[in-house]
């Protein structure tokens, strides 16, 4: 199996399914583990992301705008590493890589027969959903399964811990 993932997320998946050496390539923004930095990267930003979030927002807010997408993949080097599965998301379409980008890729000659999977997340349920179905396309539904009872019983693990704390308020800003 030949997997190529076009969000973080997904190559942070595929190797915590013990499946690593499956990926093939990346998106511009995977970076963990730190050696999937020596895989050939599948996309890139099509605007200037070295500039302060104000200036990228700006920039992104123009594509948007424009109908232009905000990703560009390399369609030689898709076509050369013929994946079998890319992953994408469908969560954001300004976070990575969406499917409705592949869409004519399955039409290209050197490509058909690839299966694009969509991790959907949303939510932390539906992110463990994402597990599973990953884990069932590449081959291991019992490590998809694992994975994710062990990250429930580790959430259950810290609510047992700090149910009688004191509740703060917080707000998280990305």
């Amino acid at each position: 199996m030949r997997i190529a993932s076009l969000l973080a997320s997904g190559t942070e998946l595929v190797c915590a399914l013990g499946h690593g050496a499956s990926l093939v390539a990346r998106s511009h923004e995977c970076d963990n583990p730190p050696w999937v930095m020596s895989l050939p990267e599948l996309s890139r930003a099509t605007f200037d992301v070295s500039g302060s979030s104000h200036e990228i927002d700006r920039l992104v807010n123009e594509k948007l705008r424009a109908g232009e997408p905000l990703y560009a993949i390399d369609r030689d080097l898709l076509a050369d590493l013929a994946p079998d599965v890319i992953l994408t998301q469908v969560h954001c379409d300004v976070c990575a890589v969406s499917p409705t980008q592949l869409d004519s890729a399955h039409g290209w000659p050197a490509l058909r027969g690839f299966k694009t999977l969509s991790m959907r997340g949303g939510s932390l349920d539906g992110s463990l959903d994402d597990f599973t179905t990953v884990a069932t396309e590449i081959g291991c539904p019992d490590v998809g399964e694992r994975l994710k009872t062990d990250i429930r019983r580790e959430i259950a693990r810290w609510r047992d811990l700090f149910a009688n704390a004191r509740r703060s308020s917080v707000v998280c800003l990305e």
